[in-house]
């Protein structure tokens, strides 16, 4: 008897980038160049994920002390 996990994944394209964990190809991101394109998208992340812990129905942050949520404290940019 074979389970789902017994059979093998299939291959991927031989001409196809590889993709990473997320699931899409670095190829895509060919317009990203530079140092401060790497920093500018770093801290849109970053503020993407303040906005959610601040506001969203799934952030840890309790709702008492959500008005008072400045954001995380992150360490500066490495690039």
């Amino acid at each position: 008897m074979t389970t789902e996990h017994d059979q093998a994944a299939p291959a991927p394209e031989a001409d196809a980038p590889p993709a990473d964990d997320a699931g899409h190809d670095h190829d895509e991101h060919h317009h990203h160049e530079g140092p401060h394109d790497y920093a500018a998208a770093i801290a849109g992340h970053r503020a993407e994920k303040d906005a959610f812990f601040k506001s969203a129905p799934g952030s840890p942050i309790p709702l008492e002390e959500r008005d008072d949520f400045a954001g995380l404290p992150y360490y500066p940019v490495d690039e």
